[in-house]
């Protein structure tokens, strides 16, 4: 059971599936944009379910198309880094000709710095050309950097109409916003949004995680992500005699805690929901940093105000270097 409620994002493997609650509305939403030839914009909050959801599409769609290749995305800073991530989400597919003497000359040397003029990328751009000529593709990105969104869907957008691909870009909402800035907006003609769980799906979940059968409508379940709901699977004791009861007290407190971190204000909320991801963690991580856009003492700070309102909880790190040890902050459990 403890894998069960691991809170990773599910993979495309038949294993995976069977823990995969289906999200039908959002799925026929995407169907319909991929069916069009449309690139969409796939939006949610972090935890709701955006990497599960492609990675269940992808599974769903392997036998009848369309061909898919999954780029992740968040360690892609600039174009440069997501061009070259793309290039080999496509050379893994196992019926794209490997074409390496068009790859070594124009990747080897390219950083991952910031976009210093068209070159590298024109040269990437070009690469993917000629992979995908006439073979048309459908392209997810998962979990997008938002500059480096914005230099390719914005910046290199005309250029990037030339290249016989469909995408389909999933980023979390907070981060959505800046990808988007114009031109990029006009890239994405259609903005699929993933939402919380209902009741009945929360239900669905548990049942598949731990063989708890949960009533659907207990409608303490509902508004809630994937990776809430697991939190709280994890939190209490499920083996207890009334374990929808030890739910119901693990939701409650849970949407407690939600609501405090909402009244210290959006800054909050934000660093709040990317401990919940990344677990313990210095203030100094650039994961951390990258994700908010802050810097290491802005992190500092609103982790104080979380710390002082009983939210955050700090251990010393052991270091075998010079200097003093880091503090890593996780959010308290409830």
């Amino acid at each position: 059971m403890r894998t069960r409620l691991s809170g990773r994002p599910l993979l495309d493997t038949r294993s995976d599936i069977e823990l995969y609650v289906p999200r039908p509305t959002v799925t026929a939403e995407l169907d319909r944009a991929v069916g069009l030839g449309l690139n969409v914009l796939l939006v949610g909050e972090r935890g709701v379910g955006k990497t599960s959801l492609l990675r269940a599409w992808m599974y769903e769609r392997r036998q009848t198309g369309p061909r898919v290749a999954y780029v992740p995305g968040s360690d892609a800073a600039d174009a440069a880094a997501l061009l070259r991530a793309t290039l080999a989400a496509v050379d893994r597919l196992p019926d794209v000709p490997q074409r390496a003497e068009l790859v070594a000359p124009h990747l080897n040397g390219y950083s991952n710095g910031a976009l210093n003029g068209s070159a590298s990328t024109e040269a990437l751009l070009q690469q993917l050309r000629e992979r995908l000529d006439g073979d048309h593709l459908v392209v997810i990105v998962d979990d997008a950097h938002p500059t480096a969104g914005h230099q390719l869907f914005g910046v290199l957008r005309d250029q990037l109409w030339a290249v016989d691909a469909q995408w389909i870009v999933a980023i979390d909402a907070a981060s959505a916003p800046n990808l988007m800035r114009p031109p990029a907006d006009a890239f994405f003609e259609v903005t699929v949004t993933v939402p919380r769980l209902t009741a009945p799906e929360a239900a669905e979940l548990l049942r598949r995680r731990t063989g708890l059968l949960v009533p659907p409508t207990l409608d303490q379940l509902g508004d809630l992500t994937p990776r809430q709901v697991l939190d709280v699977a994890r939190e209490v004791d499920l083996r207890a005699a009334d374990p929808t009861e030890e739910l119901i007290r693990g939701v409650d407190l849970r949407r407690q805690r939600d609501g405090v971190i909402a009244e210290l204000g959006r800054p909050a909320a934000a660093l709040a929901a990317v401990l919940d991801e990344l677990g313990p963690t210095s203030p100094s991580d650039e994961r951390l940093l990258d994700r908010l856009g802050w810097t290491r003492a802005r992190a500092s700070q609103v982790l104080k105000q979380l710390h002082d309102a009983g939210l955050v909880e700090y251990a010393t790190a052991r270091s075998d270097g010079p200097g003093r040890p880091a503090r890593l902050y996780a959010m308290v459990a409830r």
